[in-house]
């Protein structure tokens, strides 16, 4: 038979067994991969990349989806981390999202600053997504904006431009071929 005075101390060990317990499978609960992906999504909306590229990573070790691999590349990008965004890109050509991987693939490749490159990419048509095409002759027409390289005809350029655009798109042509200062 158990003494009074062993039962406190019993029962004090029960408890804390319990809690520990409770405490485990609530932490499992907490780091489930439904609560990560959930966790991954706020960290991305409040702007929290590089978490949220770990809670993301957590969920793509469990289960693929295309939707986080995007906003990685997406993480990385606003990061300005160019060439891990360019990987993510690449994994998603030939996914459901690859329009919008090979759209993005491009528009990191602009912001890397390398404009000759990025007319060269354009030029070989390679990962070019078709939906886009119009959007992206645009960018690559900016491109001769930013650069040294020489403008092309004035004519040819402001047609890549739609007509609300073209009246201020010709004032940088203008600028850039003949600039204000010498």
């Amino acid at each position: 038979m158990i003494s009074k005075k062993h039962i406190f101390p019993i029962l004090l060990f029960l408890l804390f067994v319990q809690g520990i317990v409770g405490a485990q499978s609530f932490n499992n609960e907490l780091l489930s991969i439904k609560n990560r992906k959930i966790f991954g999504e706020h960290l991305f909306c409040e702007r929290d990349y590089l978490r949220a590229i770990d809670e993301f990573d957590a969920v793509l070790k469990h289960k693929w989806n295309d939707t986080l691999q995007f906003k990685i590349g997406l993480s990385n990008f606003f990061m300005s981390r160019y060439s891990k965004a360019k990987e993510n890109y690449k994994m998603l050509f030939r996914s459901p999202l690859s329009v919008e991987a090979k759209l993005e693939f491009y528009r990191n490749k602009f912001s890397q600053g390398d404009y000759f490159s990025f007319r060269e990419l354009y030029k070989s048509k390679k990962h070019l997504p078709l939906n886009y095409s119009f959007s992206l002759n645009k960018l690559k027409t900016y491109s001769y904006l930013m650069d040294d390289s020489l403008l092309p005809n004035k004519d040819e350029f402001l047609l890549n431009f739609e007509k609300s655009e073209t009246e201020r798109i010709k004032t940088f042509y203008e600028w850039k071929e003949d600039p204000p200062y010498k």
